[in-house]
């Protein structure tokens, strides 16, 4: 532990809990700090005060709330935050300052408009906000002694995009407990996060237009698990193109998503974006999910073997073949066992705290 350095952490939404995903690569940073530090306090940014304060926690409106003053270091996250406190404070840009960006943003905006070319659903937003976004960025990369980020890959494309060299290796720790309520064996059930939002629902109905409804109407007594936020959208579609022949189950997010996990037996990992860390992919390997992706849903994860310890699909034929192959064959406890040892292997508290340790110190 690291006695004489006061560390405030500042961010978008509360770091202490993240069992759906939703804030992984916030509760990483939060984890680990907290193995290190003595002194570590978060401050939440937020024009809304939702977020319970305790000992440690406070939730602000503003960086004039901030006693500035009382700490070495700095820590912030995600893009919109680090440089609103940088670029408004010269308080902040002359302490130590490290900012958590997970993955290069502009880059991925560029990555989501030839996407939606791909998919003939063009978002223009994407390219205006992209000068903004980059802008931002390269302000933080200035002001900031490291970067980090979660995959190697996007420490390289950080280097190369931004034409600077602070970025270095923080990947995300799974964040769910796993309980085993039954074996392996037991498990039943294809289980899909989906999202509806606005800007990937066009793609969410070409995954399920021409890779779930082949696999539900070659085998019917197939049990397809779709959890997404909104889901009502998707089940609507669904309903009005395909009635409701298939058997399909929908729950919406939870506060802990162990259970959808520890429920399926395949999960499907379709990825729209080849760059940061797949969370899903992360947390059902962890849980001994048999996962069927592409090769981006496998970013950062060392060792990713298909056959061996994941299934990776190069087209939606591939896709159909290995779902169905995932679900029916008798030896996937061994892809299962194999998955969890490689997440394990890859995604260590103690290895980020002596990443974290060692940069602190440089």
């Amino acid at each position: 532990m690291i006695h004489n350095i006061k560390v405030l952490f500042i961010c978008s939404e509360d770091p202490r809990s993240a069992l759906n995903g939703v804030t992984a690569a916030l509760n990483s940073c939060y984890r680990v700090s907290t193995n290190i530090f003595t002194y570590f306090d978060i401050y939440i940014h937020s024009e809304n005060k939702y977020v319970i304060s305790s000992s440690n926690v406070e939730v602000v409106c503003s960086f004039r709330e901030v006693e500035l003053n009382k700490y070495n270091i700095f820590f912030l996250s995600p893009v919109n935050i680090a440089f609103r406190y940088l670029f408004y404070s010269k308080e902040i840009r002359q302490k130590e300052v490290y900012s958590f960006l997970s993955d290069p943003y502009s880059y991925a905006l560029l990555a989501n408009f030839y996407l939606g070319i791909k998919f003939r659903h063009v978002y223009t937003k994407y390219i205006l906000k992209f000068p903004l976004i980059y802008f931002k960025e390269k302000y933080i990369d200035w002001h900031s002694k490291n970067i980090a980020l979660q995959t190697q890959k996007d420490v390289r494309i950080f280097s190369r995009f931004y034409f600077s060299r602070k970025g270095f290796l923080f990947p995300n720790i799974p964040v769910s407990e796993i309980i085993e309520k039954n074996n392996f064996s037991e498990r039943v059930g294809i289980g899909w996060i989906a999202s509806c939002s606005v800007d990937y629902f066009p793609l969410t109905k070409w995954v399920f237009d021409n890779i779930l409804v082949k696999v539900l109407l070659q085998n019917p007594d197939f049990k397809l698990h779709i959890h997404s936020k909104n889901y009502e959208i998707l089940k609507t579609y669904i309903h009005l193109n395909y009635s409701d022949e298939f058997n399909i189950t929908y729950t919406d997010y939870v506060s802990d998503i162990s259970s959808f996990y520890n429920t399926n037996k395949v999960i499907l990992s379709p990825v729209y974006k080849g760059y940061g860390l797949i969370n899903r992919t992360i947390e059902a390997m962890y849980h001994g999910c048999v996962v069927v992706g592409d090769r981006a849903a496998f970013n950062g994860i060392s060792g990713a073997e298909d056959g061996t310890n994941c299934f990776v699909a190069k087209n939606k034929f591939d896709f159909v073949e290995k779902i169905e192959h995932a679900y029916v064959s008798k030896n996937m406890d061994i892809i299962s066992n194999n998955a969890k040892n490689v997440i394990k292997s890859n995604f260590d508290m103690d290895k980020n705290i002596k990443n974290l340790t060692r940069i602190i110190n440089c």
